[in-house]
């Protein structure tokens, strides 16, 4: 029913050179990359006001994991952990600020 013309026709590759077909895709995936970093960049332009905060946020946590490991091996239970690291944390902020409000004025 079917011969070896009749599937090449229905896969494409039917007069078309081999070496045709290569450089086509290449070019496709070169466009395809290129329209995906532009919508990334668009989607990071948009999101600049969430990204900033966020980015501090995932720097804390990062920061303050250790402290929270290290209560923890020492036998500290993992909730008052957490209360001494926020609290420390809290505090060191608090200091800061005062300071830097101190020099505003």
């Amino acid at each position: 029913m079917f011969n070896s013309h009749d599937s090449q026709i229905i896969s494409g590759d039917a007069g078309s050179p081999t070496s045709e077909r290569p450089r086509k895709e290449k070019v496709y995936q070169a466009l395809i990359v290129m329209a995906a970093a532009v919508v990334i960049f668009a989607g990071l332009q948009a999101a600049s006001g969430l990204l900033g905060p966020m980015m501090l946020a995932l720097f804390l946590s990062i920061i303050l994991l250790v402290p929270l490991r290290w209560l923890q091996k020492k036998g500290c239970p993992k909730t008052l952990a957490l209360l001494i690291v926020l609290g420390g944390a809290t505090l060191v902020f608090t200091i800061l600020g005062y300071f830097v409000a101190q020099s505003v004025n």
